[in-house]
């Protein structure tokens, strides 16, 4: 693990044994982990998805890039600092991928049970000793449906577009492909996964476009109301001031008669 070395994963100083006990030293990350920020917000902004998504996908890239497998992705797992950037952390249970265990040897310190149930893939609830990246991809789609929807993806679950509007039919798809049972119908690589998110909108403005312009629009809206009501405010100003001076004109007028 010590090959680890990017800026979205949390740095690993030392590792401590204390009898039965392992102990890692880690960087010190100013912010919160997503879990907590979920329970919070339930659903975060569109701009905030694709920013954590982005970043994870990026950090987890350069780990399979090593041949490591995390294998318990999860939100307490991503660690947000308070500027936006995100660290992926804990990767006490990763493997390397391709490499087997004797018989005699445990899979990790943590036992036979590998992950964390709601965002494990189908193949790791089977056997989590004999997975490979596309385990992780399947996690990262079970996160980025919970950061959208705020809701975790049981069975036959509903698109994040059914649960909230506001979100683009492409991320439904690309949400569906990572979520799929079978690895073989996932995307097969973090990298395939990215590139989906980031041409599927386009580019972050595109986005948060999406976000921005019904604010937009209703500040036009407003601006275009207000104006209406202004030129009517002239129209009977006007108006008023016309009929006053037909009334002086008139009184003026039978004045004069009168003499």
């Amino acid at each position: 693990m010590a090959r680890l070395d990017h800026h979205n994963i949390a740095r690993v100083h030392d590792f401590i044994e204390e009898g039965s006990d392992g102990f890692l030293v880690m960087e010190f990350v100013d912010g919160a982990n997503l879990a907590s920020l979920l329970f919070k917000e339930d659903r975060l902004a569109l701009s905030s998805v694709f920013s954590i998504m982005t970043q994870i996908c990026a950090a987890l890239e350069h780990a399979h890039a090593l041949g490591v497998i995390h294998r318990d992705i999860k939100p307490s797992n991503i660690l947000v600092r308070s500027d936006g950037v995100v660290k992926l952390i804990d990767f006490g249970i990763a493997k390397m991928s391709g490499r087997k265990h004797g018989p005699d040897e445990p899979a990790t310190a943590t036992g036979d049970f590998l992950g964390t149930p709601p965002y494990m893939a189908p193949e790791q609830c089977r056997d989590g000793c004999h997975v490979d990246h596309r385990a992780d991809i399947y996690a990262l789609g079970a996160i980025f449906y919970e950061m959208l929807t705020g809701e975790l993806p049981h069975g036959r679950f509903p698109l994040p577009s059914r649960l909230r509007p506001e979100v683009p039919r492409w991320i439904d798809r690309v949400v569906v492909t990572a979520l799929a049972s079978d690895p073989e119908d996932r995307f097969q690589s973090v990298a395939e996964l990215h590139q989906a998110v980031e041409e599927g909108g386009g580019d972050r403005w595109k986005l948060m476009a999406w976000c921005v312009t019904p604010c937009l629009v209703a500040l036009t809206l407003c601006l275009a109301f207000g104006e209406s009501l202004k030129r009517r405010d002239v129209a009977e100003g006007n108006a008023s001031r016309s009929e006053s001076g037909e009334l002086r004109g008139d009184h003026l007028g039978r004045g004069a008669r009168s003499e």
